[in-house]
């Protein structure tokens, strides 16, 4: 029986995860973490609002690029009179 991992212990298997370059899958499975342990443990994470990488191919959109491209949108979609 695995003991609890504390979630400073799950920070650090899903930032080992993240940056060996495997799919989390793949990374789960070589390591005997259930995968949907893992993902569990990553919302909770990213509930408390932790800067987890994203997986292999994706990018980080933060929340300031996400406001800075909706007022360069809204901005450029204002009529002029």
């Amino acid at each position: 029986m695995n003991a609890a991992r504390t979630r400073d212990e799950w920070f650090s298997i899903i930032q080992e995860c993240r940056s060996s370059g495997l799919s989390d899958k793949v990374w789960c499975r070589e390591h005997d973490i259930p995968l949907s342990s893992f993902y569990y443990n990553m919302r909770q994470l990213r509930n408390q609002a932790r800067d987890i990488p994203l997986s292999e191919g994706r990018t980080k959109m933060d929340s300031t690029s996400i406001i800075n491209d909706s007022i360069t949108a809204g901005i450029s979609g204002r009529e002029t009179h």
